[in-house]
C-alpha cells in the first residue's frame, strides 16, 4: 500500500510543478530561472534539513536512520531523507530550461527527457543530482503538457485505476527485492508512474470543479503539506511506540490524521504568518496578515 501510494504522489507532484515551467529564450532568462528556483527551493530544503536533523536528535533513540553533522553540512551534494523532492525539483527546472533554450517544441522536448531517463535507467549514473533530474524531468514535462489538455474520466480511466492499484501487490510477489517506488532508478516501473499522472490529472479536477486552476490550487498547497506531513507523522509514530501503541492500523489512522489536520493548519498559517511565509515560499510578494495575540 505505502509504495502505490509514493509511487503515485511523488509523479504526480512532479507533475503539478511542471505546470507551473515556462521555457525561456536565451541564458539571461536562464539565470533568472536558475537564481529564483535556487532561493524558492533553497532557502526551504536548508530550513527543513535542519528541522529533520533536530527532530532525530531529539528522538535519537527511536530513529532508525540518523543524520550525522558531516551529513547535513554536505546536503549541497546528498540530501537528507524525504527532502530529495526539492533539491532534484531544482535541477529539473535548470535542465528543461537549458533544453528550452534551442528547442521549442514540447514534443521534442518530451522525447529528449525520455531518452535521458533511459540513459540513467541503464547506466544509474553515481552523482546523485544528474542521476535523479535525468529520472523525473519525463514526470515534470508531463504535467507541462497535460496542463492545457481536457482529461475526461472514462472507462479507460478507470482501467489506468485498477491497473495502478493492483500492480504493486502483483509484482510484489512475483519480484520481491525490487524497488519500485525508487527515487533513482525505477527503471521499466516507472511507466505507472506515468499512468499514476494521468490519473491525478483526470481526478483532481473534481476536487476544485475547475481544472487548470483546482490543479494550480493542489499543486501549490501540496509543497506545504507534503513537508509539514512527513516529520510531523514520524513524530506522531515515536509518540505512539512510546505510549505503548503499536497497533498498525491505529497508528497508520492517526498518524495520517493529526499529520494531516497540522499540514493543513501549517497551510493556513503559510498565508498569515510572515516567518512562516518566508520558510515556504520566499519568493512571493502578496501582502499578509501577521496573526496576534493580545
Amino acid at each position: 500500500i505505502i509504495e502505490t501510494l509514493y509511487a503515485f504522489h511523488m509523479p504526480v507532484f512532479f507533475a503539478l510543478s511542471g505546470m507551473f515551467f515556462k521555457s525561456v529564450t536565451n541564458f539571461k532568462e536562464l539565470f533568472s530561472l536558475t537564481k529564483n528556483k535556487l532561493l524558492a527551493l533553497g532557502i526551504t530544503y536548508i530550513a527543513f534539513s535542519v528541522v529533520m536533523f533536530s527532530l532525530q536528535k531529539i528522538g535519537s533513540g527511536s530513529v532508525r536512520d540518523q543524520t550525522s553533522l558531516s551529513q547535513l553540512l554536505n546536503i549541497y551534494k546528498q540530501p537528507i531523507g524525504y527532502l530529495w523532492f526539492l533539491y532534484v525539483l531544482f535541477f529539473v527546472f535548470a535542465y528543461i530550461g537549458f533544453i528550452s533554450i534551442f528547442i521549442k517544441n514540447d514534443t521534442h522536448i518530451l522525447l529528449i527527457v525520455i531518452f535521458g531517463y533511459i540513459i540513467a535507467s541503464i547506466f544509474n549514473i553515481p552523482i546523485f543530482f544528474i542521476q535523479s533530474t535525468l529520472v523525473w524531468a519525463p514526470m515534470f514535462y508531463l504535467g507541462h503538457i497535460l496542463k492545457n489538455m481536457d482529461l475526461k474520466i472514462n472507462k479507460t480511466t478507470m482501467l489506468l485505476l485498477f491497473v495502478y492499484f493492483i500492480h504493486v501487490p502483483i509484482f510484489r510477489v512475483l519480484h520481491p527485492s525490487t524497488d519500485y517506488a525508487s527515487q533513482i532508478n525505477p527503471q521499466i516501473w516507472g511507466i505507472f508512474s506515468v499512468i499514476g499522472i494521468i490519473l491525478g490529472f483526470s481526478f483532481l479536477p473534481l476536487l476544485q470543479h475547475v481544472s487548470v486552476k483546482g490543479l494550480s490550487f493542489i499543486g501549490q498547497n501540496t509543497l506545504v503539506v507534503y513537508l509539514v506531513h512527513a516529520p510531523t507523522a514520524s513524530v506522531i509514530r515515536i509518540i505512539l511506540f512510546k505510549l505503548g501503541i503499536y497497533n498498525i492500523p491505529i497508528n497508520i489512522i492517526v498518524g495520517f490524521g493529526v499529520s494531516l489536520a497540522i499540514s493543513l493548519i501549517a497551510v493556513y498559517l503559510s498565508e498569515r504568518v510572515r516567518l512562516i511565509k518566508l520558510v515556504f515560499y520566499p519568493l512571493r510578494k502578496q501582502k499578509i496578515e501577521v496573526i496576534t495575540h493580545d
